[in-house]
Parts: C-alpha cells; structure tokens; sequence
C-alpha cells in the first residue's frame, strides 16, 4: 500500500495511539493539537480527501530529545488496517532535558481504512 509522508513531527499532543482520520475537519483539528504552541504555526499538509484518509501515531511523552516515531509500512490483512511502527529511543550519549511527545502521520488510500486498528511497534535503541 503505498504510503505518503506527511508529517514527521515532534507534538505537543500527549494522548498516545493509531488514530484514522477520515475528514479534513478531523485533520484540522489533530494539526493544532499536535503543534499547539508552536509560532510559527506550520501549515496543515494538504490531503486529497476524495482518494485518501490520515493515519497518524503518536508516541505518548518521553522525558528527553533523542526519541523518534515513523510508520513504515501499512496494509490490509484480515479486514484489519495493520500499521508497522518503529520507535527509535535515544542511546547512552547526552540528550537535551525536554519532554517530547514523537508522531508521525501518513497520508493513505481511503479504499484501504478499515474500523479496525492493529499497530505492531518496534523499538529500536540508537547506538
């Protein structure tokens, strides 16, 4: 299923999950959460709604820089949408003292959403 990048980010949204959106208003309103305040604010990344849903994952807050989230890969299996994710936790090395809250969301074909929801979540420690 072919995946587009959307947005690599560090949020401010702490609720942590894999999250469907299906409406422009329902991505609007998760764009602010994630970069509220933020200044400047970055523009909400644009979505064929006719041809794509958002499926985004956020990581929850980490007590330090250094922790970074992707969706790899997303397919249909089982009438299940089954997300791959990988988190990347920093390593022994010096990290800046901050709460981070990782995301990332990617825009897919809507004829793949499903109401069901599988994340597998990888962990992966920086050398």
């Amino acid at each position: 299923m072919p995946l587009v990048a959307i947005s690599p980010v560090d949020s401010s949204a702490i609720m942590p999950g894999l999250f469907l959106l299906r409406t422009p208003d329902e991505w609007a309103t998760q764009w602010r959460r994630l970069n509220y305040g933020r200044e400047p604010k970055p523009e909400l990344p644009p979505v064929d709604w006719d041809e794509e849903v958002v499926l985004f994952f956020l990581l929850g807050c980490r007590p330090t820089t250094g922790y970074r989230v992707s969706i790899e890969e997303v397919e249909v299996l089982d009438g299940e949408l089954v997300a791959r994710v990988t988190e990347r936790r920093p390593g022994d090395g010096p990290t800046g003292q901050a709460l981070t809250v990782p995301a990332h969301a990617v825009a897919i074909p809507a004829a793949d959403a499903r109401d069901s929801l599988l994340l597998i979540l990888r962990v992966v420690t920086d050398d």
